[in-house]
C-alpha cells in the first residue's frame, strides 16, 4: 500500500513587476497618441477603445498579486481549495528556471482558451514537485508564447 504524498506551498498568483512613473506615463502617452489618432480620423469608437484600454492596463498594473494556497496529490492539483486539475486529464508538465525568478511549473490543460497554467513555485520543492509529477505524467518541451514575451518586457 503506497503512501498518500502532498506537496503544499503557498506563491503570488503571477510575477509582479514594481512600476515607475515613467511606466504610467508611458501608457497615458500611448493611449493619448491612439486617442488623437482615431479623432483625427473621426473613429470615434477606436477613440473610446484607445481611452478604456488605457485605463485598464493603468489599473491592472497597480494590481499586486494575491498569495493562493497550491496543492499537489496522488491525482490532482488544486489551486486555491477551489480549482482541480486531474493528472490524467493533463498533457504533461514542465518545470522552468529563469534567472532572477522564482522556478514556474507549466502545466498543459485541456483548457481552449489558456491551455498552459503556470504557477509559481518554491525552489526548495522543485524536486519533490518534479518527482510526484513524474509519477503520473510526461516531462515535455514549453516554448513561451509571444504574449508572454510581451507581458515581460510590458513588465505584466
Amino acid at each position: 500500500m503506497a503512501l498518500q504524498q502532498e506537496i503544499t506551498w503557498s506563491a503570488p498568483e503571477y510575477h509582479y513587476y514594481e512600476k515607475s512613473a515613467h511606466w504610467y506615463g508611458a501608457v497615458v502617452a500611448t493611449s493619448g497618441v491612439l486617442t488623437l489618432i482615431a479623432l483625427l480620423q473621426k473613429n470615434f469608437l477606436f477613440a473610446l477603445f484607445a481611452v478604456i484600454a488605457g485605463f485598464l492596463v493603468s489599473s491592472w498594473g497597480r494590481r499586486v498579486p494575491q498569495t493562493i494556497p497550491f496543492a499537489l496529490t496522488e491525482k490532482e492539483l488544486t489551486i486555491n481549495n477551489r480549482h482541480s486539475y486531474l493528472y490524467e486529464k493533463c498533457g504533461g508538465f514542465v518545470i522552468i528556471e529563469a534567472p532572477n525568478h522564482p522556478p514556474e511549473l507549466v502545466l498543459k490543460t485541456q483548457e481552449q482558451l489558456h491551455p498552459w497554467l503556470r504557477i509559481i513555485i518554491p525552489k526548495d520543492q522543485e524536486g519533490a514537485i518534479r518527482t510526484l509529477l513524474l509519477e503520473h505524467m510526461q516531462e515535455i518541451e514549453y516554448t513561451e508564447s509571444l504574449g508572454d514575451h510581451i507581458a515581460r518586457m510590458l513588465k505584466f
